[in-house]
């Protein structure tokens, strides 16, 4: 059965076929994200938020299109909102459950999971849900998910952006996303609290994974680089980390030294290797799921988290600690404002070492202290091995 077959008997209303077999769980162990069987895995995902929207209303060929691309780019998870409020498209919760088990089919039929965002846009006047409806549509979805017997492909997140003025002001208190969380807890899929707006607040709310979203006001170089942040906040937690909604390619400020968006898109999946932690690529295209002119800069994202393969463990090394393989750099400080290298971090194991030179504007003068080549290159950013 092809992926377009997959889903003829939702427009014709016939009998859905059975969920594909191949989806195995996820699971974390510690800081580390592994399958079923305990080998390592790396997410790499996209935002797909209006796929489900598509769906319930009946723009298959356009859904049909986005998850093969998706899964064709090497895209292994999408996020998806259950409902929506926007100008340009509404999701009622109802039209969501009615849609989720053809969605969890089409996604299926790709390879690829889903983390379904429970909640958003709960302070719209369209929804105004207080705690008691924001249960009962947790609950009904946890539910649905386990029907379907599909929990290894999906994983459920409590709420978008819990302290966005979007969303009901009963949604704003950890501890309501705590309880939340508990109702999806245990179930044999993952679950999550909500991103958090300031990536290094650990009190913030902690699921079975964490999600954070990135400061996006940053000239582009410092706003890549701090996918660093987020490694150290998933060793102050002992919790595997998302980078689950940075900024958009149009959102890339490219003040500084030269960059283009592609090479910070390719940049921001290259780090999430070295640092351990999952990356979502987010961007226009994404959110209303088509295939666009964002398609180049989610090919490069894709290309940066292939720098080392998904089975190695790496340990992060900032330059000049010891045991990095970087020595020193001519790094641009206060002290050095023409330097021509902004960051060196590296990742070490067995193996050997991957290391992501970024923010160059000329000879970062590196020294070494392992022999290195230069393995991969974009515009501002070059990876070596050793």
């Amino acid at each position: 059965m092809t992926s377009t077959d997959a889903y003829w008997w939702l427009q014709q209303g016939g009998q859905a076929p059975p969920m594909p077999a191949t989806l195995r769980p996820w699971r974390t162990e510690g800081r580390n994200l592994v399958t079923h069987d305990g080998q390592p895995v790396a997410w790499v995902g996209t935002s797909a938020f209006l796929l489900l929207e598509q769906i319930a209303h009946g723009q298959l060929a356009e859904a049909e299109a986005y998850a093969r691309w998706a899964a064709e780019t090497g895209f292994n998870v999408l996020r998806v909102f259950s409902m929506i409020r926007w100008p340009e498209a509404t999701l009622t919760a109802e039209e969501g459950y009615e849609a989720l088990p053809h969605l969890l089919r089409l996604t299926g039929q790709h390879g690829t999971r889903v983390e379904l965002v429970a909640l958003a846009c709960t302070g719209d006047n369209g929804f105004a849900w207080d705690y008691g409806r924001g249960l009962a549509h947790v609950r009904h979805l946890r539910d649905l998910i386990l029907r379907e017997g599909v929990d290894a492909g999906v994983m459920l997140q409590v709420a978008n952006e819990h302290w966005h003025a979007s969303q009901a002001e009963w949604l704003h208190d950890v501890s309501a996303l705590h309880a939340l969380e508990a109702e999806a807890a245990g179930h044999g899929f993952l679950t999550t609290q909500s991103a958090a707006d300031d990536d290094e607040n650990d009190a913030a709310p902690l699921g079975a994974y964490v999600t954070r979203h990135l400061d996006r006001g940053r000239p582009c170089w410092d706003m890549v680089r701090r996918v660093k942040e987020l490694r150290d906040l998933s060793h102050r937690t002992g919790r595997y980390v998302v980078n689950d909604e940075p900024a958009r390619p149009d959102q890339y400020d490219l003040s500084g030294p030269i960059a283009t968006i592609g090479s910070i898109a390719y940049t921001m999946g290259a780090l999430s290797r070295i640092c351990s932690v999952g990356s979502t690529f987010h961007s226009q295209d994404g959110k209303f799921c088509r295939v666009g002119s964002d398609a180049a800069a989610a090919a490069s994202f894709v290309r940066g988290t292939r720098i080392v393969a998904p089975e190695r463990r790496l340990e992060f090394y900032n330059a000049g600690w010891a045991g990095s393989p970087v020595e020193a750099a001519n790094f641009v400080s206060p002290d050095n404002p023409s330097g021509t290298i902004i960051r060196a971090y590296s990742g070490v194991d067995d193996q050997g070492f991957v290391a992501v030179a970024l923010g160059l504007s000329g000879d970062p003068a590196i020294r070494w202290r392992r022999p290195a080549q230069l393995y991969d290159a974009e515009v501002g950013v070059q990876v070596f091995t050793g």
